[in-house]
């Protein structure tokens, strides 16, 4: 699939002399890792395989570091360390001790009842803030320190708030009722809170740089409530200094870039604490965000419609507006917040009403029908808030639609002209494709210009993140005062670089590049496709799939593309036929099924569907659900080809066919017994010389908003290279995150695994989990390995007989790891880390690892643009007793294993695997796909019948 995929496969990345400065300063030289150091690590002598002992006793469920995993250290250390983006603390707090109050918030109804729903944690944040500035307002006794609250559900103090009274649970307790501000800062008797206080714990903080390293949760997000606090009381304001969004604060005035009509995108800071071996640290980052453009309400409807200017969109608003403009409208104002100027106050917007001057608009007012124009005429006359915002007491655009803030039963229609749209509306969840390239374009900057941002701000912040900590009292209250301007220097080495086999034991070596090229025809794929014509061709079909005429003369387009491919197919070793003239089709279903089976019938293995319209997920359901592999190619590529793409083409139908790329090299001077698993020995890890499965796991979850199901995906190795999965996809409930089939995956992928291998189980499964949080890490033990072990009992293998070992792979954090090339004494000067990199706890009380569990940041793949972000590793099981060494490299060189393009990965190929089984999983249910229709695709593809299984990639 891939859609065609992009750009050539390998050559040398515009960036890739950057690692040549960081060899050069690693000690002792890169370079002179031996084959003979790397066999210590993949292939240590019989005597040191069995660890049993080692992980018994209750070591297994989040190991810890024990002194045995950092034996056989690999890789060579970086002598200067590289920079990470975080910031000591140097934590400095003055009472010792963090209180926490929670905090309900109840509605009082009109006849001064307390409701019983709590609303703190929905009600809009500008209310609950404000009702907590108000209630310290009336409580001078408070003042015994700074507060910091997260805008909702949690308050916290630097010393205890002198409550007299206690609830039924002996805690401290305090409840008022207060209304919101008005407009003069009066209190409103009219919209009133019940506010009730109870102090819930007392935090003490650590008193040695041990306690520090090791710091509890609750106190992290407590700490972390305050490090934005400057930023959190100002959301009260209709214009604050910062806009929050989360971790993350954005400065209101600083540059904004276009993404569509009616949203910018704006840099800001991320901003969160970490307790690591170093201690208290604050990890920033520059952060890209997407928001609702700001201003008046008629341009922001003008443009929404996709209208040049003003004045063509009233012209067309006094003839009446089109469906499709006021549904493009409705779209980007629905629940936005807005201001009305003529009262000051905040409403959210529910969608356009009818024009102001229209019938439509018509309501009962003192006896009398009347235009929602003629209301605000009569209100300029008496009321001075309506006159001082309508010029000569009228409406300047009667015929524009108005805004519902109501109900659509019990509309409340305000002039889209008295209507501001307040700045700060995160809208992320709106991106479509377009605005996310245009996004990460705004956001993929080199190192340098990250970390002048993190650590100076731009010209309009003129000042970093950290500074504002700084100088903050509550974050100086809680101790953050004292935080480091310098960003952390980390100890880190670079692991030895894969080496890879393609046929005839022809050897690549990347070294730190990342990427390569293969020299045809002199380098073949290591294994072709089984099961080739007499004459060793691959019948291929042609299916071109457009709803409407193919594009200009597309048979000699066809004929020139198809050509090209079989003759680079010759030097690969893949020598492609093409069965009969290319077929046009449209997207219908019925219509693909009919070519699919002619081609299957005519001896095609495998269909290239070139793509004039984006039809890819209506192809995919047809040619997955009948077990025909397909290649999709945009019509674009076909038209003009870059440079490569032919190559990246076979390397994906080579695999699809149920070829093999290349593997490792053999690291081995003496040839290993036969028998092994391995394949070749001695190339990737020891536990592959006995059956070994390494399992991929994501889930991926609808948009922001929708109810959709979320997709799940299982994948499995099934040789000893490592090169062919098998997938297992289904469909669970939204966002639920924890895979509800996965025992039923793992029985199909185990019995996958024994029909491919003499009815042998893997003595070993390594599972690589995509998508989970720190907080998820007991979930995936309490929920999941007891699935895993309860598919291997069903299939009649007690516990102990497989190991099992649970690594997490993580992408969505905020560590950055960047090498300064300055000389010492100079200002400076940094580059993206080159393949290899891996920061672990070897680095001790300097690490930004977590100081309890197996923990590492790997840096596997080289930037292409913007700052390369490693990927965070944690061992949260393990029965097979992984040194740390043997889990880094064993990671890393799967990275090298991918099968989509010549090049490695940033993280670990089974989880890439994973996520990209789940995205198909999404593309079939976007095409009309059943859950069981997920079922009864994997059924289909993991049988073993002499077709590829990977129709994922």
């Amino acid at each position: 699939g891939g859609g065609g995929g992009g750009g050539a496969p390998s050559g040398r990345n515009k960036h890739m002399g950057e690692s040549s400065t960081i060899i050069g300063t690693c000690s002792s030289g890169v370079t002179g890792m031996t084959d003979r150091d790397i066999l210590a690590v993949i292939n240590p002598p019989a005597s040191e395989r069995e660890r049993t002992a080692l992980v018994a006793a209750g070591n297994t469920i989040l190991p810890s570091q024990s002194a045995w995993r950092m034996q056989t250290p690999i890789g060579k250390k970086i002598a200067s360390g590289v920079r990470a983006n975080f910031f000591a603390v140097n934590p400095t707090s003055k009472s010792g001790m963090i209180v926490n109050y929670h905090v309900h918030i109840y509605k009082v109804d009109r006849t001064g009842a307390v409701e019983t729903v709590d609303v703190a944690a929905t009600e809009d944040t500008r209310v609950t803030t404000s009702l907590l500035l108000r209630l310290k307002k009336k409580h001078p006794e408070w003042n015994v320190g700074n507060f910091a609250y997260d805008n909702r559900s949690s308050l916290y103090t630097s010393n205890k708030l002198p409550f007299t009274a206690k609830n039924d649970r002996n805690e401290p307790f305090f409840q008022e009722i207060v209304g919101i501000s008005t407009i003069d800062e009066g209190e409103s008797m009219k919209k009133r809170y019940s506010i009730h206080l109870t102090e819930i714990a007392v935090l003490y903080l650590p008193t040695t740089p041990a306690g520090w390293a090791d710091l509890d949760a609750v106190v992290i997000r407590a700490l972390d409530t305050a490090v934005f606090s400057f930023a959190r009381w100002e959301q009260v304001l209709d214009n604050p200094t910062y806009f929050l969004v989360g971790s993350k604060i954005f400065y209101a005035h600083s540059d904004s870039f276009p993404l569509a009509p009616s949203y910018i995108a704006k840099r800001g800071f991320y901003s969160s604490l970490k307790s690591c071996m170093s201690g208290l640290c604050l990890v920033v980052d520059m952060s890209v965000n997407c928001f609702m453009a700001s201003g008046d309400m008629p341009e922001l409807m003008f443009r929404s419609a996709n209208y040049r200017n003003f004045e063509d969109f009233y012209r067309d608003a006094e003839r009446g507006l089109r469906p499709d403009s006021i549904a493009k409208i409705n779209k980007v104002i629905k629940n936005a917040k807005i201001k009305l100027n003529h009262l000051g106050h905040w409403r959210k917007a529910r969608e356009l009403g009818p024009p102001s001057n229209s019938k439509a608009s018509e309501f009962d007012y003192e006896g009398k029908r009347v235009t929602v124009a003629a209301y605000f005429e009569i209100m300029s006359k008496t009321k001075p808030e309506y006159s001082k915002c309508l010029k000569n007491g009228k409406l300047k655009y009667p015929a524009l639609p108005t805004i519902n803030i109501g109900s659509l039963k019990k509309p409340v229609l305000v002039p889209s002209e008295l209507i501001s749209v307040p700045g700060g509306q995160s809208r992320s969840q709106v991106m479509d494709g377009e605005m996310t390239a245009l996004m990460i374009r705004h956001a993929a900057v080199r190192p340098e210009e990250r970390m002048k941002f993190i650590s100076e701000g731009d010209s309009a912040t003129t000042t970093g993140v950290v500074n504002l900590i700084r100088n903050d009292s509550t974050a100086a209250d809680f101790g953050l005062s004292k935080t480091s301007l310098e960003p952390m220097m980390v100890p880190a080495c670079v692991l030895p670089q894969a080496k890879l086999r393609y046929a005839g034991d022809k050897m690549v070596d990347p070294g730190f590049n990342g990427t390569w090229n293969i020299d045809r025809p002199q380098m073949k794929f290591v294994k072709a496709p089984p099961a080739p014509n007499k004459d060793g061709s691959y019948t291929y079909g042609v299916l071109v799939v457009g709803n409407g005429p193919p594009p200009g003369p597309w048979k000699e387009r066809v004929a020139e593309f198809t050509a090209s491919l079989e003759k680079d197919g010759l030097g690969t070793g893949v020598k492609l036929h093409r069965g009969g003239d290319p077929m046009p089709s449209n997207d219908r279903p019925e219509n693909l099924l009919r070519c699919f089976e002619i081609m299957k019938k005519g001896g095609a293995r495998i269909v290239m569907v070139l793509m004039v319209t984006d039809s890819y997920g209506f192809i995919k359901l047809v040619s997955d659900k009948m077990g025909l592999p397909t290649q999709c190619v945009k019509w674009k590529n076909v038209d003009r080809p870059p440079r490569g793409f032919h190559l990246n083409l076979l390397i994906k139908l080579n695999t699809k066919l149920g070829g093999t790329n290349h593997t490792l090299i053999s690291r081995a001077t003496v040839k290993p017994g036969s028998g092994l698993f391995q394949d070749p020995p001695a190339s990737l890890s020891w536990l592959f010389d006995k059956p070994c499965m390494l399992v991929g796991i994501d889930v991926s979850h609808a948009e922001p908003g929708s109810d959709r199901e979320s997709m799940a995906a299982v994948v499995a190795s099934m040789d000893g290279r490592a090169s062919q999965y098998v997938a297992h996809l289904s469909a669970q409930n939204c966002r639920v995150e924890m895979v509800h089939a996965l025992t039923d995956a793992m029985m199909s992928l185990l019995t996958s695994f024994k029909e491919r291998n003499g009815g042998k189980m893997p003595a070993h499964i390594i599972i690589f989990r995509d998508g989970v949080s720190d907080g998820q890490f007991d979930q995936v033990i309490e929920k999941e390995l007891p699935a895993v072990k309860s598919a291997l009992e069903l299939m009649g293998y007690m516990s102990g007989s497989v190991r099992i070992a649970i690594v997490i792979c993580q992408k969505g954090h905020h560590t950055r790891l960047v090498y300064d090339e300055a000389p010492a004494g100079a200002a400076s000067q940094y580059i993206n880390p080159c393949p290899g990199l891996v920061v672990d706890s070897s680095g001790g009380n300097k690490s930004i690892v977590n100081a309890n569990i197996n923990e590492f940041y790997l840096n596997s793949h080289a930037a292409i643009q913007g700052t390369a972000k490693p990927c965070k590793y944690a061992l949260i099981f393990d029965e097979i007793g992984f040194k740390l060494s043997e889990l880094e490299l064993l990671t890393y060189w799967t990275t090298y294993l991918y099968a989509r393009c010549n090049k490695s990965v940033s993280y670990a190929t089974p989880a890439y695997y994973a996520h990209w089984a789940s995205k198909r999983a999404k593309d079939l249910f976007a095409a009309g796909g059943k859950g069981q229709d997920l079922l009864d695709i994997s059924a289909m593809w993991a049988r073993n019948e002499g077709h590829s299984t990977m129709f994922f990639i």
